[in-house]
């Protein structure tokens, strides 16, 4: 299981899918705080890679908090077009 911010935003595309369209305005809230809380907890992980005092395993966590980052931001911006799509009756 991955972060739980991203787990909640692959239940929210689930809930997207099949939702009655009135709420799909409550589902992109929902969207934006959850882009919000990963890119928050991203943050906070950059700021403290500096306190690894390994330069091998910073570079190591370096390198797979930007491959996190970008999946994680991947995420979000399918999840919010598909919200907005359907909002807009593209689908």
């Amino acid at each position: 299981m991955g972060i739980p911010a991203a787990e909640a935003l692959k239940l929210l595309a689930w809930a997207g899918n099949r939702c009655r369209g009135h709420l799909l305005s409550d589902l992109l809230v929902g969207c934006e705080f959850l882009g919000a809380a990963l890119r928050g907890a991203h943050h906070i992980a950059g700021a403290n890679l500096p306190l690894v005092g390994n330069e091998a395993s910073r570079q190591g966590l370096a390198r797979k908090l930007r491959q996190s980052w970008q999946r994680d931001e991947d995420l979000y911006r399918r999840v919010q077009g598909a919200l907005l799509a359907r909002e807009n009756g593209l689908v």
